[in-house]
């Protein structure tokens, strides 16, 4: 799950929405720390929107307690609760040689790029790692 995104639940049947809040509809994150956030209800849909990002990586858990009521005044007879993780963050370049738009660069410069995490060799390639210029400079370049 991304860590920005709003959890919600779906009911079988419109519930009372005075009965649908943070005291029934929790999220707790590890060690069991609950979760700073809202609920809202609209038709039959339930959403916790987290106070703040969630932590990438990591797993949390969400609950609907039995005092979540349907508009006849019936709880849950059990209270639902759903475990997930959310998302490991996508690599990033965090720096390259030559600096971005750098001018004057020595024609036999190696070229690097640094990864925010480790990277797999396997798949730094051509195909991923690629040098563009000028239209003329790629025909000279093919053509020498």
């Amino acid at each position: 799950m991304p860590v920005g995104q709003a959890l919600s639940a779906t009911f079988s049947e419109p519930m009372n929405p005075a009965t649908i809040n943070t005291t029934t509809f929790n999220v707790t994150g590890p060690g069991g720390t609950a979760l700073a956030g809202t609920v809202t209800y609209a038709g039959t849909v339930a959403t916790f929107t987290p106070g703040a990002a969630l932590a990438f990586s990591t797993g949390y858990t969400a609950t609907i307690t039995t005092g979540a009521q349907d508009l006849a005044g019936t709880g849950l007879v059990t209270s639902y609760v759903w475990t997930f993780t959310t998302i490991t963050p996508a690599p990033t370049v965090i720096s390259t040689v030559p600096l971005n738009g750098a001018t004057g660069v020595h024609l036999g410069q190696v070229l690097s790029a640094v990864f925010s995490e480790a990277m797999n060799p396997g798949t730094i390639t051509a195909a991923s790692f690629t040098l563009t210029g000028p239209a003329e400079w790629q025909y000279w370049s093919r053509n020498v």
